[in-house]
């Protein structure tokens, strides 16, 4: 594409009329590249996700219309067949995730995309959510209590000290499992080879650092995070310095990712097995984000304060509501007491968002 950094928008078109010239065959290649350029570019982390949510579609189409007729009738998507789509999800979410990628690809292939807010699709989307075939698993917490659990289980035979470590850092520095703990990397970002790994973890002085390059709703990044000593008394095993320090990260080399080969699916599905080896009750209901749900929740009942908490999670909105138990915060009336400009949003929080969101918009839903 043209690389204009740096270019004012007048002599970026005179940049492009040099390299096109007269000719109507680059002129064509590049008005098509253009647009595709732009429209995959709003999601480029993204892209995983839709072509899962048009391989859904295509598949479908296949289905009811055969082989032959699928490339007819897939693009552009007609009301009468997403409707009849539909009627194979169980979640609205899902629905609308999948059908915010099938209109991705209609602005790529440049033809009519379905309107967003089209009745019929809204009363699809309400014959979805009357069906209730999903139900939402609620809130879970993993907390300091069963951490500690998580970790002392190498003892037991029961995990590694590579799968204690990465609970231990998930649960310390408030992390998204799959995106933010699983890529980290030792070593700091001083060092130019790191740079762009999306997430380091090192040692400066008395801390263990992490940073993340990028995070959800914070494209620019965390900025560095410290965790010091909380040893109290010898217990070193929860201590970021002492217990995942000294004891897991210190003997690696720099550069080492020790999750890299460890898929989110497998994360998710090894935590709930170490529970259920626990007798957690619901252990296989559990999901890797619920380590930040349990921080969150630890240090509201610690006493920590409404900006201590935002501070640890990095949450800028009341979204961080969602993460939280709605009856202890109701009854340490928390946030009543520091934000009362914030309780209009704890009420929409304390709902079932997931309809409400389809219904208003296309935003993607993920966890």
């Amino acid at each position: 594409m043209l690389a204009i950094k740096g270019k004012k928008p007048l002599a970026a078109l005179d940049m492009l009329a040099e390299r096109l010239g007269n000719c109507p065959a680059k002129r064509a290649k590049w008005r098509d590249e253009a647009r595709v350029a732009a429209v995959l570019g709003s999601c480029p982390r993204s892209t995983d996700s839709h072509s899962s949510g048009v391989r859904h579609w295509l598949r479908y189409i296949k289905i009811v219309y055969g082989a032959v007729e699928q490339e007819q009738r897939a693009f552009p998507p007609q009301t009468h067949d997403i409707l009849g789509w539909s009627n194979t999800f169980q979640c609205v979410g899902t629905f609308a995730n999948y059908l915010s990628y099938v209109r991705t690809a209609c602005y790529a292939l440049g033809c009519a995309a379905p309107p967003v807010g089209d009745t019929a699709v809204r009363r699809g989307m309400i014959a979805i959510a009357k069906r209730e075939l999903f139900t939402s698993r609620g809130a879970m917490f993993i907390d300091r209590t069963m951490v500690n659990n998580m970790v002392r289980a190498v003892q037991r035979g029961w995990e590694d000290k590579a799968g204690a470590a990465l609970w231990l850092t998930s649960y310390l520095f408030l992390l998204r499992v799959p995106s933010e703990a699983l890529p980290a990397c030792k070593g700091s970002p001083d060092n130019a080879d790191f740079a762009e790994k999306q997430t380091l973890i090192w040692r400066d002085g008395d801390d263990v650092c992490l940073r993340l390059r990028r995070r959800k709703n914070r494209p620019q990044g965390s900025g560095i995070l410290r965790r010091g000593c909380t040893c109290k008394g010898g217990a070193t095993h929860m201590c970021a310095v002492h217990g995942l320090w000294d004891t897991f990260l210190e003997d690696l080399p720099d550069g080492h990712q020790p999750w890299h080969s460890i898929s989110p699916s497998q994360a998710r599905r090894r935590l709930r097995d170490l529970l259920q080896r626990y007798l957690v009750p619901d252990a296989q209901k559990y999901g890797t984000q619920d380590f930040r749900r349990g921080h969150a929740e630890d240090m509201r009942k610690s006493g920590c304060s409404l900006a201590e908490i935002l501070k640890a999670g990095q949450w800028r909105s009341a979204a961080f509501m969602k993460y939280m138990d709605e009856a202890g915060i109701d009854k340490a009336g928390l946030f009543s007491k520091q934000v009362p400009a914030l309780l209009p949003h704890a009420c929409v929080f304390a709902q079932d968002m997931a309809f409400e969101l389809a219904m208003q918009s296309e935003e993607e839903w993920i966890d």
